[in-house]
């Protein structure tokens, strides 16, 4: 009697203890933005995990761990080639809990509807990221490229991604009511690009970055029109980026000057490095339908926002040069990113362009994968 007695007791300790170690492994929720105006959305969605009696623990640790926004599918990377990873690929992009990243950190860019320019240059951006020196990503990096996708980006397309190394993350699509009357005359051109089958629908969408919190700590952004041909910009932007981050100060938020930001006090959204927040992502969407955060639509949103509720690192123009006003004269030597659409007839960085696309074609044929719209 006694035997089995001492023995219940032992297992009930072991219990105890093997509990309290999964627990400590738990990944930390206490994402607190730095401004006193966020501290309730943020402790809505990152509450630290509570101290819980041992005799619940067993039913209650599926719920503290990560979970995807509504919405949200990840695929990760596929070694195998396309047709003998479809199954597991639809299987791991219907998880409500996120695959593992196989890094901390992500460098992303999007694609919220099909146009060939755009799925070309992400095609690009994937293979340089994935495969191709001087811009593949390393171990040391601790970062891997991702690439988020609206529902109606087709699953070939998807499927090469995944080949190149790349990891998919299906956001739903974000679009703005867009009141013209209320709107400052020089941005309706601008405003009616919103509506449907507008050029900028969609743009909004980039605020879905701000939720991959329970991915990533970091994120380096950049739209599929800003180029990097011959230099990385991850191990410059993403040291500089932890170097910020530390103890309570653990928002951070980086970006270039605009073509006249210098003057206006403005920085450009189309390449960002940031710590994901949903907290941040709550109190943006709030604002965006006011001025004068919906003056110039997600820029306008993103400058205002950190401006009074955050701080702006400004980092070094060379990383997201774009070819007018102040950027005009600016060395190629001095370019790290290029933002522009490169695939226009006779532009000066085309020959880059083409050649890069061509690399994509030779991945295409080497894999057997076919893009029915692939110019090579």
């Amino acid at each position: 009697m006694k035997g089995g007695l001492w023995m219940g007791l032992l297992l009930v300790a072991a219990s105890t203890v093997l509990l309290n170690v999964l627990l400590l492994l738990l990944p930390a929720r206490d994402h607190q933005g730095p401004q006193q105006t966020l501290q309730t959305q943020t402790q809505t969605h990152h509450s630290p995990a509570p101290t819980l009696p041992h005799t619940l623990l067993p039913t209650l640790l599926p719920t503290l761990l990560p979970t995807l926004p509504a919405g949200f599918r990840v695929t990760p990377p596929r070694p195998l080639r396309a047709d003998a990873a479809d199954a597991a690929d639809a299987a791991d992009s219907d998880r409500s809990s996120p695959p593992a990243p196989a890094a901390r950190d992500a460098v992303a860019t999007i694609l919220t509807a099909y146009d060939p320019h755009y799925a070309r240059a992400v095609l690009i951006h994937a293979l340089s990221f994935t495969r191709r020196s001087p811009t593949r990503l390393s171990a040391a990096d601790d970062a891997e490229y991702a690439v988020l996708v609206a529902p109606s980006i087709p699953h070939d397309f998807r499927a090469v991604l995944l080949r190149m190394g790349a990891r998919v993350i299906e956001v739903p699509t974000i679009t703005r009511a867009v009141d013209l009357p209320a709107l400052p005359d020089h941005t309706e051109w601008l405003h009616r690009s919103l509506l449907p089958g507008g050029q900028y629908e969609f743009v909004y969408t980039k605020l879905q970055l701000w939720r991959l919190d329970c991915l990533y700590r970091t994120v380096l952004f950049h739209d599929a029109d800003v180029f990097f041909f011959a230099e990385s910009p991850v191990q410059d932007l993403l040291a500089r980026a932890r170097a910020h981050i530390s103890g309570d100060n653990d928002y951070y938020f980086a970006a270039v000057w605009d073509i006249d930001g210098d003057r206006f006090n403005t920085v450009n959204s189309g390449l960002m490095v940031f710590t994901p927040r949903t907290a941040h992502f709550d109190a943006m969407m709030r604002l965006a339908e006011l001025p004068p955060y919906n003056f110039f639509v997600d820029q306008s949103l993103i400058n205002h926002y950190h401006l009074d509720f955050a701080h702006i690192d400004v980092l070094p123009d060379k990383f997201n040069v774009i070819p007018y006003g102040r950027f005009e004269n600016v060395s190629d030597n001095n370019i790290v990113g290029f933002h522009d659409k490169v695939w226009g007839f006779g532009h000066k960085w085309g020959s880059y362009y083409d050649e890069r696309l061509r690399e994509v074609g030779d991945f295409l044929r080497a894999e057997n994968m076919h893009l029915a719209d692939f110019p090579y």
